[in-house]
């Protein structure tokens, strides 16, 4: 393919390439050549603080450039090729433009045939960093490259990147691992590969959704008094919602509900079901199910690596029930929250 060829010619003289990647378009050049990486970032008009990151081949490559503890074999195992950027120690051999004053560095192969096509054909790692202006949003389209970029770039490869948010950004470099961009990857999911309990970086928020059947009982509790509970320090990082997979858009939750939760303190006010949508789904860090059904629910639609139950057992639905079940449900609800998921929530911070 002509446009390889190109693209490795230019790297190879220093310049810079516009790539799609799976997840958006990507500035990728020589990471060995000092003054090819700088080019990136007077393209990009970016601090020189901000580290790029390093594309590799293969984990063995990235090995030469960076300290792998047995979490990060663990993760490059499960991720890799795909989405994950991890922060390590650098080597010595690491590119010196890429380590951070602290000594670390960013490091991931990408799932992408054509970066790893001129990663091949290259024959040297490349820096790597988002096809945008620092600040604007990164670009998914050449046109998009183009338009913020002009003709800045040496050479603009045609076409559409994968369309995903750009990569996980995990730090492996301290006693928890730190999670200092959302992606792709879950949290969930890589604290189920590792074992180990991961934290938010400042500026990373959380989302929390509920999920039950209608979104008239438990889910609306659950988030009722998740809000309620939080500590005031945590209300702006943290945000809660709750929907219902058979939810009708708009029924106004029971008064029986609302009842129960001014007994406990908690003002709802007008509170509506909302159904279950995609975008609810991407949106959210972790999504708490009342029923085992619902997480396999969530799991058809890809959603399973997010997904917990609230409790070990399915939570019986109150629709249809008397007040004082009602209230013996929403009383359990209440417990679980207080006990599990506010605790698990904070340890994030």
């Amino acid at each position: 393919m002509k446009f390889l060829t190109h693209a490795v010619e230019v790297i190879k003289k220093g310049g810079v390439v516009a790539v799609p990647t799976e997840t958006v378009y990507g500035l990728v050049a020589n990471a060995l050549d000092l003054d090819a990486v700088g080019k990136i970032y007077e393209i990009k008009r970016r601090s020189p603080e901000k580290p790029l990151a390093l594309f590799v081949r293969d984990i063995e490559e990235a090995r030469k450039f960076a300290v792998f503890t047995e979490d990060a074999l663990k993760l490059a195992e499960a991720f890799w090729p795909g989405p994950l950027t991890m922060v390590l120690r650098a080597t010595e051999a690491a590119p010196k433009p890429l380590v951070t004053p602290q000594g670390t560095i960013g490091i991931r192969i990408p799932d992408d045939q054509v970066v790893m096509a001129i990663l091949d054909a290259a024959g040297v790692p490349l820096a790597s960093t988002s096809a945008n202006v620092s600040g604007m949003p990164p670009a998914r389209t050449s046109n998009e490259v183009i338009d913020q970029l002009g003709d800045s770039v040496d050479f603009v490869i045609i076409g559409t990147a994968g369309g995903a948010a750009p990569s996980t950004v995990l730090d492996l470099t301290k006693e928890r691992p730190i999670v200092i961009r959302k992606g792709p990857i879950p949290f969930l999911k890589v604290e189920s590969i590792i074992s180990k309990e991961v934290m938010l970086d400042r500026g990373v928020n959380m989302n929390v959704l509920f999920v039950c059947t209608g979104n008239l009982y438990r889910s609306q509790i659950a988030e009722a008094v998740t809000r309620e509970y939080l500590p005031g320090e945590f209300r702006d990082r943290v945000f809660t919602e709750s929907a219902g997979i058979s939810a009708l858009h708009g029924v106004p939750i029971p008064s029986d509900v609302v009842k129960v939760l001014e007994e406990m303190g908690i003002r709802v006010g007008d509170k509506r079901a909302r159904p279950l949508n995609r975008q609810m789904i991407e949106k959210a860090d972790i999504i708490y199910v009342m029923e085992k059904r619902h997480l396999e629910k969530l799991k058809s639609l890809g959603a399973g690596d997010k997904t917990r139950m609230l409790s070990y057992d399915d939570i019986p639905d109150p629709v249809g029930r008397s007040y004082p079940f009602i209230k013996m449900v929403a009383e359990g609800i209440k417990t679980i929250i207080e006990r599990q998921v506010l605790p698990y929530i904070l340890r994030k911070f």
